[in-house]
């Protein structure tokens, strides 16, 4: 658990939220990337998770590919 908790930052009047440096060199989010934002039910409530747009990508082509060998498998089980 310690290595996740890294910092802390408060909300700001226009909702805006600096993100401490160890957070960022640590994802290595870098000034002008995109950054997406999913919530998440937790054990005290609604979390937020922060990935970078470009990782979001490489995961979703992974998956896509991942995707594709799993149903060749379901599809193939269907036929025996």
């Amino acid at each position: 658990m310690e290595d996740h908790v890294i910092g802390s930052a408060k909300v700001g009047a226009r909702g805006q939220i600096v993100l401490p440096v160890e957070i960022r060199k640590k994802c290595g989010f870098d000034p002008g990337d995109t950054v997406i934002m999913m919530s998440r039910p937790g054990p005290g409530g609604q979390s937020v998770v922060l990935m970078k747009a470009s990782s979001m990508a490489d995961f979703l082509d992974h998956m896509e590919g991942a995707t594709s060998r799993i149903r060749n498998i379901i599809s193939k089980g269907k036929e025996e």
